[in-house]
């Protein structure tokens, strides 16, 4: 399965939407489609595993 994962700036959100296409469709035109605006977004695909990891980070984090 591959994925489309949106860092929306504007709203600070992280959006991840399965995809299936047969060609890739215009970025631009879907974002929006979405509610999202390409100029305050970054995107990617991916097929790769997402991971949510629990550990939280600190300052102290990298003295372990």
């Amino acid at each position: 399965m591959e994925y489309l994962t949106i860092l929306d700036y504007e709203s600070g959100t992280v959006d991840v939407y399965p995809i299936e296409y047969d060609q890739e469709p215009d970025i631009d035109t879907l974002l929006e489609e979405l509610g999202h605006r390409a100029n305050d977004c970054n995107w990617m695909y991916s097929s790769g595993k997402i991971t949510i990891h629990s550990q939280i980070l600190t300052d102290k984090t990298k003295e372990s």
